[in-house]
């Protein structure tokens, strides 16, 4: 009796140490039936979040810019000057800075940071970020009609483009001359 309490304790035993269970790997959390079911739509997504942006200030109250530890006591139209200052778009902050002399319209077609010759009470380091906006838009905008128009070298685009270009350019902004020295662009 004693062999059979014994077999029969060790045989469910070994019967239980060889079942596994079967390997299982995950591939992705969700299928794509059940991503479009989920209503993944990435460019109506993008769509929306660029329709809800609107530029433009936040309207606050007083409390709220006094709480923001600014002054409120300050002339309005000086505080005004400040804010819209701020909120300018990179056009307008670089014909601002081509006029000013902080940046010139380079012989390559590239904004040319020119703090030598800055005038104007802003900090011509502040320059800096839209010059390198601007520098990257242009040579996306080149890289692209390059590839647009077969046949056709990134340096030529760039060269035509600079010649339409410095014709929107606004008067009395910095532009280099052929000969490589800064000139003033004369409006009749």
């Amino acid at each position: 009796m004693s062999r059979v309490a014994v077999l029969l304790v060790l045989v469910p035993v070994a019967i239980a140490s060889c079942v596994r269970a079967p390997n299982v790997t995950v591939v992705d959390r969700r299928t794509a039936l059940e991503l479009q079911a989920g209503g993944e739509h990435r460019a109506l997504e993008m769509d929306l979040r660029q329709a809800g942006l609107k530029p433009g200030a936040a309207p606050l109250t007083r409390a709220e810019i006094e709480a923001a530890g600014l002054d409120t006591s300050a002339s309005p139209v000086d505080e005004f000057a400040r804010i819209y200052g701020s909120t300018r778009s990179d056009a307008e902050q670089i014909d601002s800075l081509l006029v000013r002399r902080c940046v010139g319209e380079g012989l390559e077609g590239l904004l040319v940071e020119t703090p030598a010759t800055c005038t104007g009470d802003e900090d011509p380091g502040a320059a800096g970020p839209v010059v390198a906006r601007a520098n990257r838009d242009r040579r996306q905008l080149w890289s692209w009609m390059a590839r647009v128009k077969p046949g056709l070298v990134e340096e030529e685009v760039r060269r035509e483009w600079r010649r339409v270009h410095l014709a929107e350019v606004v008067c009395g902004g910095q532009v280099q001359g052929e000969n490589g020295v800064w000139e003033v662009k004369k409006c009749d």
